[in-house]
């Protein structure tokens, strides 16, 4: 009876660890692909400057883009 229950018990903890497991793998995957979008958002804006009517930034280089602001670093 005590190795059934035994059995039982590790079957119930492996099953809890897999489930925890894959959740956690499905959130990175999510967390990634959202910042990859994000990423792929900004680099529309700067490869898009058409987008922007006015890309001279306020003093905290803060430029006003469709309602949302971004921050910009220029290079020279």
């Amino acid at each position: 009876m005590s190795i059934v229950l035994v059995t039982l018990s590790a079957a119930v903890l492996v099953s809890l660890v897999t489930v925890v497991a894959v959740g956690v793998v499905m959130a990175c995957v999510l967390f990634v692909t959202r910042l990859s979008d994000a990423h792929m958002q900004s680099a529309k804006l700067i490869y898009d400057p058409e987008q922007v009517e006015d890309w001279t930034p306020d003093e905290a280089g803060i430029v006003e883009v469709a309602g949302s602001r971004i921050t910009v670093t220029w290079v020279y």
